[in-house]
């Protein structure tokens, strides 16, 4: 239970710093998802898989309740373009890393994928 209130408690003083400061949320509360992490009130290692899905469910509402699509749709092919080219560059860079650091090419492609997919939501 103290392990859930320290979440729930760095979660809320992390929205709470974003707003004072007027810095963007979704950075601030993964800032304080690592600080906790470096602690041990985040819990065992179940509460804090848990504590990081429920997390990642809450920044994709996030992302998608801040989008106005009336905003989107007049800068669509820009949108479209740099999309493409952070996509693919992240994943490059992911793949090129990957395989600097020893990994099979297989390997060395999903954590390319997976890179280029959560860079995104950041982006």
């Amino acid at each position: 239970m103290l392990s859930l209130m320290a979440i729930l408690l760095a979660a809320a003083l992390g929205h709470a710093l974003a707003v004072w400061r007027r810095l963007p949320a979704i950075p601030v509360m993964i800032a304080m998802g690592l600080l906790l992490s470096a602690t041990d009130l985040g819990g065992d290692e179940e509460v804090r898989r848990d504590a990081l899905r429920l997390g990642l469910t809450f920044v994709l509402f996030m992302v998608g309740a801040e989008l106005d699509p009336a905003i989107v749709r007049g800068r669509r092919r820009a949108s479209v373009i740099f999309g493409i080219v952070q996509f693919l560059l992240m994943g490059g860079l992911g793949v090129v890393a990957a395989i600097r650091l020893g990994f099979d090419a297989q390997a060395a492609a999903f954590a390319g994928l997976a890179l280029a997919g959560s860079s995104t939501l950041v982006v």
